[in-house]
C-alpha cells in the first residue's frame, strides 16, 4: 500500500480525530472533505463527486481515507490529481 508522506500521515490523523463527530472511528463525505481542506487540499466539487462515485456513500476510516490519498486503489482505471499543498500530489481513478 502506498503510504502518505509522515508529516501528511500524521496530519490526517490528527484531523480524522477532530472531524469524527460521533467518535465511531469513521467519517462521512462530508466529513471527509473537510478533512482534506484542513490539511491542506483543495478538492474540487468534482473531485469529491469522483471519491463518492468510487466509494459509494458510505462511512470511511482512516485507512481507507489514506488510501484515497496515496492513490491506491486496486480498481482504478484513470488516475486523476486534484489540488494539494505544493510539494506533494494525490492521484485517484476516476472510473467512468
Amino acid at each position: 500500500m502506498a503510504k502518505l508522506p509522515p508529516q501528511k500521515h500524521d496530519e490526517l490523523k490528527e484531523a480524522f480525530v477532530i472531524f469524527d463527530r460521533n467518535n465511531d472511528n469513521k467519517v462521512d463525505m462530508k466529513e471527509l472533505a473537510t478533512i482534506m481542506r484542513s490539511i491542506g487540499f483543495s478538492p474540487t466539487q468534482a473531485d469529491l463527486q469522483a471519491i463518492t462515485q468510487e466509494c459509494g456513500n458510505r462511512l470511511l476510516d482512516v485507512n481507507e481515507c489514506e488510501g484515497i490519498f496515496a492513490g491506491e486503489r486496486p480498481h482504478r482505471k484513470r488516475k486523476r490529481t486534484f489540488g494539494t499543498p505544493s510539494g506533494f500530489s494525490i492521484k485517484m481513478v476516476v472510473v467512468s
